[in-house]
Formats: C-alpha cells, sequence, structure tokens
C-alpha cells in the first residue's frame, strides 16, 4: 500500500517553518516531506495537494527531492494546487484531480526596496524564476514554451477537466467508475436483462482459447 505523504497549507522554508508553527498556521515544509518519505526508495507513495502555494524555492526543493524519488509517485490534487503547490504536482508519475480541485500557475512575484538598479535586478531575477517554472510545467504537459509564459501572464485556473485537456493531470478522480457504470447501464434494457448481443460476446470472449507459443524464438502470435 502506498505511503500518503501530505502537502498541506503554506509552502515554506525550513528556516521559517517554526514561525508558521507557532502560529499555528498550516503548513509545508521540504524537512516536512523528507521525513515521510520511505527508507526504502523503491516504494510507491501517494502525494496528497490541498495548497495555495507559497515559497517558491521552497516548492522547488520539494521538487527536486520527490521527482529523484524512485518509486511510483501519485499525486492526488485534493482541492487546490496554486503557484509553488502546482510545481510539486507536476513530480507525479500519475497525476488525478478530484472533480471539484483546480490547479492554477502564475508568475512569482515579490516584495522590494530599493533604487532603479535593484529594482531591474529583481525583474531580471523573477524572470529567471519564470523559465524555472516554465521548465517543470512543459517537462510535464509537453505544451509550448510560449503558452505556459501566456499562462503565467494572465494567472490561470484550471479546472480538473481543463488540468487533464492540457496535461497538468491525466485523470479526475472517480470518473472511471462512474463511466463504467453509465456503459454497464446502457446495455441494460427496459426489463432489466442485457440484450442477447452483449451476452454474446461476453461469452465469446470467456471462450476463447489461449494463445500457444510455438517457439521460443516468436515471442507474440497474436497482435
Amino acid at each position: 500500500m502506498a505511503k500518503v505523504i501530505k502537502v498541506n497549507g503554506a509552502i515554506v522554508s525550513d528556516q521559517h517553518k517554526e514561525i508558521y508553527d507557532e502560529w499555528k498556521i498550516e503548513n509545508t515544509a521540504p524537512k516536512d516531506i523528507f521525513s515521510q518519505l520511505p527508507k526504502k526508495d523503491s516504494e510507491p507513495i501517494e502525494i496528497h495537494i490541498s495548497s495555495g502555494g507559497g515559497d517558491a524555492y521552497a516548492g522547488f526543493l520539494i521538487y527536486t527531492k520527490l521527482k529523484d524519488y524512485k518509486g511510483k509517485k501519485t499525486v492526488k490534487i485534493l482541492n487546490i494546487a496554486a503557484s509553488a503547490a502546482s510545481i510539486i504536482a507536476m513530480v507525479g508519475d500519475e497525476v488525478l484531480i478530484s472533480p471539484v480541485g483546480q490547479l492554477m500557475i502564475h508568475n512569482a512575484w515579490t516584495t522590494q526596496t530599493g533604487n532603479q538598479h535593484a529594482m531591474r535586478e529583481v525583474a531580471d531575477q523573477l524572470e529567471q524564476l519564470a523559465e524555472s517554472l516554465i521548465n517543470a510545467y512543459e517537462l510535464r504537459t509537453n505544451q509550448p514554451r510560449e503558452q505556459i509564459q501566456k499562462w503565467l501572464d494572465k494567472e490561470t485556473y484550471f479546472s480538473a477537466h481543463k488540468a487533464v485537456e492540457y496535461g497538468f493531470a491525466d485523470e479526475v478522480m472517480y470518473s472511471e467508475s462512474r463511466t463504467q457504470n453509465r456503459v454497464i447501464a446502457a446495455c441494460i434494457g427496459v426489463n432489466g436483462l442485457l440484450s442477447e448481443s452483449v451476452i454474446d460476446e461476453y461469452l465469446q470472449k470467456k471462450n476463447e482459447p489461449e494463445p500457444v507459443v510455438k517457439n521460443k524464438q516468436k515471442r507474440f502470435l497474436f497482435m
């Protein structure tokens, strides 16, 4: 069974975590994640995200550590994965999102005081930070960098289905079982019975003989 790792509340640095804890503000720091990882990095993990983001560099550190983890990583976006938390969501080998969940991406921002030279330097740093954000989103979605930059500029929110459509997530949670139930319901007539064609198709598949491998050089006889 996969170990659950929770990413809740503000994403904060290890140095600032004690302040948030003291004031009882829900938070997740890199060391919280690292301490939860299984000792054997071949074990599967589930990363449950419910966070509006926070410190970009703390998010980057968590992203890199989880990306380096060798076991299967399943991300579940329970309600919101915004800003730095959306970066963490990109580590998943599989990313699932609640039907009521959202993912938000935007350009990084900061506060700064100083003269025009200091301001230009900060602006340059933010532009480089945007490149890092795009790297993570591009790696997961295969969307063009120009398109990702447009989404960042607009501060874009993605619904569950839009997140799947654009590659940020793989599947909307609970939708598979609902689709299967709809297919089954569509096969049932008004009398509550399955049609003869559905029954025949099931029996035919059930009674199909197993493929026979005649020699070891031919690995597959059926396609």
